[in-house]
């Protein structure tokens, strides 16, 4: 147990399977060179498992002198940071278009709640932008009836 790092050998760190939640660091090339990873561990503790169930590197789960035993797994995230930058400048950029916009603008999910609204749209409306998020937008956008009857979807 000494030989597995404090970070990976926390009880608080794992889920009831024994796995830790996906961690990022730095790691260091032979040649001196730094890229970015993601970490993950999971403890194989053969006495844990039933008798003749235990497939790990030994078929004799005897053999452990009942010291832990922790997978780790390191994966390269070089190329995933670069398309994560790239898709967050995306959105400040396609964020800033949107407020900078004078024509209403209103996104809405597949059953028809406003799931996007800039402040022109928010302004046209009548409301605060940060009111409308997951409200119907067809009551919103459409008048009632001269008898104050709602103006049915299917008719709009």
């Amino acid at each position: 147990s000494r030989l597995i790092p404090g970070s990976m050998r926390r009880p608080d760190a794992q889920d009831e399977r024994g796995r830790t939640k996906p961690l990022r660091m730095i790691a260091r090339r032979t040649d001196g060179g730094e890229f970015p990873v993601e970490v993950t561990s999971a403890s194989i503790n053969p006495e844990a498992q039933s008798p003749g169930t235990y497939s790990g590197p030994y078929e004799d789960a005897s053999r452990y002198s009942g010291d832990e035993l922790l997978m780790i797994v390191i994966r390269d995230l070089t190329g995933t940071v670069d398309t994560e930058a790239e898709l967050a400048r995306s959105q400040r950029q396609t964020e800033m278009i949107l407020r900078a916009a004078a024509e209403g603008v209103v996104g809405t999910d597949t059953e028809g709640h406003v799931v996007l609204v800039n402040p022109a749209a928010a302004q046209i409306l009548g409301h605060r932008a940060s009111d409308l998020g997951g409200r119907e937008l067809h009551p919103l956008v459409l008048h009632s009836r001269a008898d104050g009857t709602p103006f049915p979807y299917a008719e709009s």
